[in-house]
């Protein structure tokens, strides 16, 4: 079903569903005082109106439909959203949080023209610029064929600027994903060849979504999309200190020891994901059939990290991430290695079929982000299970050592300064545990 070129939030005036993120959109002047921010309402946290703590909490939502004859208009904006988008009658049927650690999401079902199947979409919120980006990723990205969500009721403008709205509408592949990439794990941990077949999949996936996104450039900058070069020490600050609850001023020489190590790449710059963790990675439903899983095909969501960053960069991302949960499971015999082939043929057909002449990343390019990627997930701040926190330290810590070791043997001298700095911080932060 193709979504209407452009249906916004602000076409609605009536309702109370989308009210934007720094100008109220409700007609008729003033806010009720039952209304209170919309974060109250439908995210919990602290924005203008939109509906009252009582009418958009995923629960409460559905107990006031039950409770009153009349729907809540959150209810009835979104119906009303959905029928212009696809052209039919919708009815919402349940609304259900799902779990995010970047962002709240909300999953909504609904009926068409009461028909016989069940559809979903995403609600999501975040802040108006990260959001811009975001739409903007997956209106180009779903419409040059890459397995990504998009916009529902909402066309990026030309020219870009902040996403007038505080909440967006996706639909795309999230209107049939099955259970989280994470969970898919667990559900083959007897088959682990099947496991790492599913990565090969990922891997060829990332390849094409790569150089497509990267000769679409233009129509990304079009809609106001300036990509930056990924900054290494963003990633320590926002991550590793942030995680560590270390000074930002106190990781200068680690980021500046980070950032040279990110330049001794050879690789050219590509569009990256930035961000590609398991929970970033949706698994799709064959035919609708909920209780069928395609092994063959997955999504990619959360476009609001995309960057410009060597070729390995994304692969070594996904790759950290996916042995972390299946070593975890079972044995699992796979290394980085045995999942580069399927890239780099994917990769190669793709440079060839758009005509770029890009190849993949050099020769200690993979090396260096597995060093930089085991760094930055080294402390997480969103953990809140210390023994967790304490495990996924442990876990990149051994592979961050394992890697700069192997860096400093090859002359680079950038490692060993990155470790020397890593065993002081650890050193510190036990004699601060103690």
């Amino acid at each position: 079903m193709e979504p209407l070129e452009s249906v916004a939030f602000k076409e609605i005036p009536e309702i109370y569903f989308a009210v934007a993120a720094r100008t109220a959109l409700l007609s008729g002047g003033g806010l009720e005082q039952k209304y209170l921010s919309i974060t109250r309402g439908l995210f919990d946290e602290g924005h203008k109106v939109l509906a009252s703590r009582e009418s958009f909490s995923a629960t409460a939502l559905e107990s006031t439909a039950r409770r009153e004859t009349k729907k809540p208009d959150t209810i009835i904006a979104l119906e009303r959203l959905l029928q212009e988008s696809y052209g039919k009658p919708a009815q919402i049927t349940s609304i259900e949080t799902l779990p995010s650690s970047r962002k709240e999401v909300r999953e909504v079902r609904y009926l068409l023209d009461d028909g016989p199947y069940l559809f979903k979409a995403w609600v999501i919120k975040a802040d108006p610029v990260t959001t811009a980006k975001e739409l903007a990723f997956y209106a180009v990205a779903s419409t040059h064929g890459i397995p990504t969500a998009r916009p529902v009721g909402y066309t990026p403008p030309e020219g870009g600027g902040k996403y007038p709205y505080d909440i967006a509408v996706l639909g795309g592949i999230v209107e049939h994903a099955g259970e989280p990439y994470k969970q898919l794990i667990g559900f083959l941990r007897l088959r682990p060849e099947r496991i790492f077949s599913t990565a090969q999949v990922i891997a060829r996936t990332i390849a094409e979504y790569q150089l497509t996104l990267t000769a679409a450039k233009k129509e990304l900058a079009s809609l106001g999309v300036a990509l930056e070069r990924v900054s290494p020490t963003h990633e320590l600050v926002t991550r590793f200190a942030a995680g560590a609850r270390i000074p930002e001023e106190r990781i200068a020489k680690l980021a500046r020891a980070c950032e040279a190590l990110w330049k001794r790449q050879e690789g050219p710059l590509v569009v990256s994901h930035g961000d590609i963790h398991t929970g970033n990675i949706v698994t799709v439903t064959s035919n609708g059939e909920p209780h069928i899983t395609r092994l063959d095909t997955f999504g990619i969501i959360d476009w609001g990290s995309a960057c410009l960053d060597t070729p390995a960069s994304d692969l070594v991302d996904f790759w950290v991430h996916h042995t972390r949960e299946t070593e975890r499971m079972c044995d699992y015999p796979y290394t980085y290695d045995d999942v580069l082939p399927a890239y780099e043929k994917r990769f190669a057909e793709r440079a060839e079929e758009l005509g770029i002449a890009c190849a993949p990343s050099g020769r200690h390019d993979a090396r260096i982000q597995q060093a930089l990627w085991h760094l930055y997930e080294m402390f997480d701040p969103t953990r809140k299970n210390e023994e967790d926190a304490r495990e996924k330290t442990a876990y990149h810590l051994r592979h961050a050592t394992e890697a700069l070791q192997m860096l400093s043997t090859t002359g680079f001298s950038e490692a060993r300064t990155i470790q020397q700095q890593v065993r002081t911080f650890l050193n510190k932060q036990r004699r601060r545990d103690k």
